[in-house]
């Protein structure tokens, strides 16, 4: 049976129309889909090439070991995805819900994230690279530890209570962020370009921030690197 047919399956099965639960494993595609209900969905060792989502939701979802290609997210739910192991690159997300998501080991190549809601989302032990933007979501309460990220670009964003251990940025552009009672844990910051940040009760230990370049930006009622 083909991708395209066991993801048309799965998305009646949830609508009550036939169909079968299903899930994918080792198996391509690279179609376009909209308006489907892929609610609890595994998807594993399948590559995706291509193609797009829209208007599709994928909550309590799991993928693991996957590779997307090209592949745009556009106004998708993904409340409560688990993402293992899976490699992105050259895709987008736009207008999609990904509250409490959680991405785990993933590698993440020159991808834009757009007015996304990422509230609650965990992200640990996960690399970026090539470039790749962020620009215009809702990070409150948001985590990440181990990550990489090198040259990407952050615009936009406010992060409230979010906290970042053991984690690097390298030359990347920070622009209009606001943080608000965030914590951060041996964070290094190299070589970045930071304009416009406003930070607000920001505590932060072994933060690092060497070659780094910080214009308009204030910390007010912050504790940085003060033990």
């Amino acid at each position: 049976m083909s991708a395209n047919q066991v993801i048309k399956d799965h998305d009646k099965w949830r609508k009550g129309v036939g169909g079968a639960q299903a899930g994918l494993s080792g198996e391509s595609d690279g179609d376009s889909y909209s308006g489907l209900d892929l609610d609890f969905i595994t998807i594993s060792s399948t590559r995706f090439n291509g193609g797009s989502f829209t208007s599709t939701t994928f909550k309590d979802a799991s993928w693991s070991s996957s590779q997307f290609t090209g592949v745009r997210f556009t106004g998708c739910s993904m409340e409560d995805l688990a993402i293992t192991g899976c490699t992105f690159t050259n895709c987008t997300f736009s207008n999609c819900n990904m509250q409490s998501l959680k991405m785990t080991g993933c590698d993440l190549q020159s991808c834009n994230y757009e007015n996304c809601m990422m509230k609650d989302s965990q992200m640990s032990d996960c690399t970026g690279g090539g470039g790749g933007s962020m620009s215009d979501c809702d990070m409150s309460g948001a985590g990440m530890s181990g990550c990489t990220f090198t040259g990407a670009t952050l615009t936009g964003a406010v992060y409230s209570g979010t906290q970042w251990a053991g984690c690097k940025f390298q030359g990347c552009t920070w622009k209009n962020l606001g943080f608000i009672n965030c914590q951060w844990t041996g964070l290094d910051i190299l070589d970045c370009h930071c304009d416009g940040i406003q930070g607000e009760g920001v505590k932060g230990e072994k933060v690092v921030y060497y070659g780094s370049f910080f214009e308009n930006s204030e910390f007010r009622n912050s504790n940085i690197n003060t033990a």
